[in-house]
């Protein structure tokens, strides 16, 4: 249950990650699709259009992000884990010093 609820905060932790990290960087790619017109052409363009698009594009690209965000959180997780695990094999506590008799 322990190694459960671990690699769903992994998860849970990237997927966050990967929300924030999209919604900082869609703007960019959003407005060079939309942008990609000069002024001029922007004018001509039904302005509820733009804005469904634009916000189609945000969710889009939030969802995505969260997914890979997610994906990126549990393999930190289970590599994390893993590693954490054999180094425990691998370097086991000393033994107890036996008392004098």
């Amino acid at each position: 249950m322990a190694a459960f609820r671990f690699y769903l905060g992994a998860a849970l932790v990237g997927a966050i990650v990967g929300l924030v990290l999209a919604t900082l960087a869609a703007p960019t790619f959003i407005s060079s699709q939309l942008c990609g017109m000069t002024s001029d052409a922007m004018t001509s363009r039904p302005c509820l259009d733009t804005v469904q698009r634009t916000i189609d594009g945000m969710i889009h690209v939030q969802g995505i992000g969260s997914i890979v965000g997610a994906c990126f959180g549990l393999g930190i997780g289970i590599a994390w884990r893993r590693r954490k695990a054999t180094a425990v094999f691998l370097d086991p506590k000393p033994p107890a010093p036996t008392p004098p008799t």
